[in-house]
Order: structure tokens, then sequence, then C-alpha cells
């Protein structure tokens, strides 16, 4: 004779058990073997399985089992809990879990279709009757619950009600946990990573808690304060920290514990330091950068308090480094000051006189038979007197360039004026080696610039043509009109200058590797100085080819024309 249905009474006792099981019990697994636990022995279902899908949710594995000690050594237990169950097949678990539909078979014997099948163990074990029901939302399936009982039982409507509910509410449950376990991995791989940031950070980086408690430290922490690793600087207090070191401003006054920026952040005040330190045993002595932030609740208490400690200590090294060579530095410029001074005054106010002298020597009257070699003589010392002349302006005009004080004085010059002042200089050592000068000057064309100035910039230029140019070759000068400015060329016809010295043409000291060396470097450097003292700019072209040349180009501001 069969056994009765169970009530309603019961049903419900067995929902409100399902519900308090997966409240109370901390694991979905857990509370689970709870629920199977009361349907089999409240309802009648002596052997009950629990099964989850695999992740790629074509399998089903069984999670727990309940069986009534009368089937606990049947074959169907063992041949379950190692059993992969494919979804979709005569198996009632697969078949709910794929169907998100209950399976009930009234008749386990008469489903059996394969002897070494479950359904074919269960027979074996006298178990007539069989339920699966899914555990699913609207999300899918997760899994499902698998019932046997030992009489024929036919389909129950309050059993599926109630496995309809327990099978959502294990469902809920079980995504609530998986929710969890993934903010946990999420938020264990973001520390992790946060970890690994961190801790490859040149800078030390330490947190403290609102009560001043070290509860971070990374390894350039623990290092700069001494530690051989974070774990261990964990393992003191901060204040014990502290107390291992003197600590002075940049001024040089102590400063006080209280004082730094870590406990003042605590007080709600982000606060910096430049510091130094050092321990007691004077292995450690550190000049750092210090800055706290604090990290404060929504009421405005300080729960964190970040220290950010950056070494400077060799900036600071650097620093002092810095104030001596700039002392010597002025040293040295006090030092050229001087010997210009000398130079200026003591040198060349002495030549002034030996030149004016031989000048009144040329002009007196000697005996016949010495005037010729008087005036050779003469002639020496005044050639002598002038390139040292000449040298000496140099040199003081380089040294006015590069104080940045050469004084230019723009006024509007003609043009056509200026170079041809220039070439009527010039003419007597170009006739000396049979060179052609020629001007190619735009009409009415007229510049803003200091007249002297400009004219010793053309003499320099073309005195180097006129230097390096052969016997018979050419010297032109042209000026053309170039938008707010006037664009100069000196071209001539001798060796040209190498394309690797082309850079340094213009440089202090520098002279190219050609003949004729008369000078000591420093005409083009001056002439530069002179073109951008004016705005303008200076450069050089040449092919480096013998005949072809070399044209120096600049640029000086475009003007209106002087008064005439």
């Amino acid at each position: 004779m069969s056994a009765p249905t169970a009530t309603h009474d019961v049903y419900t006792t067995t929902r409100q058990t399902a519900a308090r099981a997966l409240l109370e019990i901390t694991t979905v697994d857990g509370a689970v073997a709870e629920i199977l636990r009361t349907i089999s022995n409240d309802l009648d279902w002596p052997l009950a399985f629990y099964w989850i899908a695999d992740a790629d949710r074509r399998t089903l594995r069984c999670r727990s089992i309940w069986v009534s000690d009368a089937l606990k050594h049947a074959e169907v237990i063992e041949a379950s809990r190692l059993a992969v169950v494919l979804v979709g097949t005569n198996d009632p678990a697969g078949r709910a879990y794929s169907r998100r539909a209950p399976a009930w078979l009234e008749d386990v014997p008469a489903a059996v279709t394969a002897p070494d099948s479950r359904l074919a163990l269960a027979a074996k074990a006298g178990l007539k009757s069989a339920a699966a029901f899914p555990i699913f939302d609207h999300a899918g399936a997760v899994g499902a619950i698998e019932l046997y009982a030992l009489r024929a039982r036919p389909l129950e409507e309050a059993m599926l009600a109630l496995m309809a509910e327990v099978g959502q509410e294990i469902c809920e449950v079980f995504r609530r946990g998986e929710a969890q376990a993934t903010a946990l991995e999420t938020v264990s791989r973001s520390r992790d990573e946060l970890d690994l940031v961190l801790a490859a950070i040149p800078d030390g980086i330490t947190v403290l808690d609102g009560s001043a408690r070290l509860i971070y430290a990374n390894d350039a922490a623990a290092h700069a304060t001494g530690f051989a690793s974070a774990v261990e600087m964990m393992r003191a207090s901060s204040d014990n920290i502290v107390q291992r070191f003197q600590m002075w401003d940049e001024t040089g006054q102590p400063v006080p514990p209280e004082e730094l920026p870590s406990r003042l952040a605590l007080k709600g005040k982000r606060n910096s330091k430049l510091l130094r330190y050092r321990s007691h045993d004077g292995q450690l002595d550190r000049w750092v950068s210090l800055e706290a932030v604090p990290i404060s609740d929504a009421r405005g208490r300080v729960e964190r308090v970040v220290n950010v400690m950056r070494d400077v200590t060799k900036q600071r090294r650097v620093e002092v480094d810095n104030v001596r060579l700039v002392g010597e530095a002025q040293d040295a410029l006090r030092a050229r000051e001087d010997l210009l001074a000398i130079v200026s005054h003591d040198l060349r106010n002495p030549l002034g006189v030996v030149l004016a002298s031989t000048a009144l020597l040329l002009k007196s009257n000697l005996p016949p038979d010495k005037q010729e070699r008087a005036r050779r003589q003469v002639e020496a010392i005044q050639r002598a007197g002038n390139r040292m002349n000449r040298l000496i302006r140099d040199l003081l005009d380089f040294a006015s360039i590069q104080a940045g004080r050469l004084s230019v004085s723009l006024r509007p010059q003609d043009v056509a004026a200026m170079v041809n002042e220039v070439l009527e200089v010039t003419e007597p050592l170009a006739s000396a080696k049979s060179l052609r000068l020629t001007a190619d000057v735009a009409p009415d064309l007229a510049i803003r610039c200091d007249h002297d100035r400009v004219i010793q910039l053309f003499s320099n230029l073309v005195g180097n043509a006129v230097k390096f140019t052969p016997d018979g070759g050419t010297i032109t000068v042209r000026a053309t009109p170039d938008g707010e400015v006037v664009r100069f060329a000196v071209a001539d016809t001798g060796p040209g200058i190498p394309a690797d010295e082309l850079p340094h043409v213009f440089d202090r000291y520098y002279q190219a590797q050609r003949k004729n060396r008369d000078g000591i470097g420093l005409g083009l450097s001056i002439a530069r100085g002179i073109v951008e003292a004016h705005g303008g700019r200076i450069w050089v072209e040449s092919q480096g080819v013998e005949g072809e040349g070399t044209t120096f180009f600049f640029t000086l501001p475009l003007g209106d024309s002087p008064p005439r």
C-alpha cells in the first residue's frame, strides 16, 4: 500500500526550513545540503542529489548527496558521485537543467534505456519514482536538484510549486555568491596590481590610519629609513621609526616629530616639507621631500594619511656644488673684467702712443742714406701696432658680446653708400692681389643699423674674402630686400670651406683649415654678435670646391631711406 501524499502543512514547513537555511547558513553548499535533508526526511524522498553545471554549460557534476540509511550502499550513490551528466540526455537532472522545467518519472524501471545508466542502478536499488527540478533564474540555469522515492509517486502539483520556489531561491543565493566571489577576486587582483605599482615606484610610500598606526609601506620607504624590507618596517610603530633619526629643515632648524607633515595631516591639513634626517648611528644621512595627504570620511574625520617621500640628496648636493661653481664663475668674470680693463686702458693707451709716434717718424726728414731703411722699420712697427690694435678691439668686442653688452645705435642708413665705403677701404688690399671687387645693390635700399658696427661687420667678411681668395679672383657684395629685412651676401671665388667645417665657422677662436691664418679666430664670431644685436641672422654656404668659393649671408632690418 502506497504512503499517503504529504499534507499542505508539511510543504509549508519544508519551504520555511529551506528559506531559513538559505538565510542563515553562510555557504550555498551548506544551505542546499540542509534543504536536501529536510526534503528527504519530511517529504519521503530517501535519495537526493544536488547538481551544478560546469563552465561549458554542457555537463553537470554532483555537488552533494543526501541518502537514507537503507540506501547507503546502493551502487547508484557512487556512480552519481563520479558521473558527468550530459545536458539534454534521458537523465532526469540533465533534462530538467536543459529545459528549465521539472522532469518527473513515475516509473523509473520503465524509463531505463541502458543497463549501465544511473536510472538502471536506481531501479536495481528498488527506487520506483524520480523527479528533477532546475535551479534557474532569468539569466539561465545553474544546476538541478534530483530526488528518488522507493514508492511509485504520481505527479504532485504541490511538490512542483515547492521546488520551483526553492530552486529560484537557491539560484538567487548562488548568483549572489558568484558576484561576491567575483568582487573579492577583483579586489584581490586590484590590490595585487596596486602593490606591484607601488613597489615599482622609486618614491617611498607609507599609509597611516587615523590613529597614526602604520598600515602600509613599500620597499622604497623601508630602504630610505634603514629597514631591510617593507615587512620589517611594518613591524615597527610610526613613533619608533621617527625616533631613529635627528631631523632638520632646510634652514638647519631642528624639526620635532609633531611638526612632521604626517602628523599635521592627521589634523586634516595637507602638508609638505624639505627635510634632512640622520640616523643616530650615522649610517643614514639624507635629504627628502615629504608630502602628506589626509583622506577623510563623509563627516570630515581623517581615516588615512598617505605619505610620499622622495630622496633629493643628490639634488641638494648638486645645489651646494652649484653655489660653489657660481662663486667661482663670478670670480672668473671679475678676473676677466679686470683683464679687459688692463687691455683697454693700460695696454691700449701706450699702443696708441706707439702708433702716433710711427706716424710722426714717417713724416720726419731723415738723411737720404738712412731714410729708406728707417721707413721700412717704422712701417713694420706701424703694421705690428695696427695688428695689435685690431686684436685688442676684437677681444673687447667679443667680451661685450659674451656679456650681452654689445650696444648698437639704430639709425636709417643708405645701403649703397655703406657698401661703397667698405669697398673703397678694401680696394688697396684687393689691388695688391689683383682681385676684382663688385657690388650688386638694389636701388633705394635702406636699413636701420649702427653705422660703425655694420662697417666693422662688412670689413670682417670682405676682409676674410680678400684674405682667402687667390690672386685674380672676384669678390661680390649683394643686397636685396626680403620682406621686413634686407638680405646681404659676400661671395668669393676662393677654395671654399669643407662641409664638416661649416657648422663651426662662427665659433670663437675657430679658424678654417686654410692658409693665411692672420688673427685669433674671433672675426666671424664678432660678426655673428653684431648681426644678432641688430635682430638679424647670419649663415654660410659653400660647396668646398676650389673656384666655387664661399658665400656669407646675413640679414638686417629694413628701414626708411635717410635724408639726403
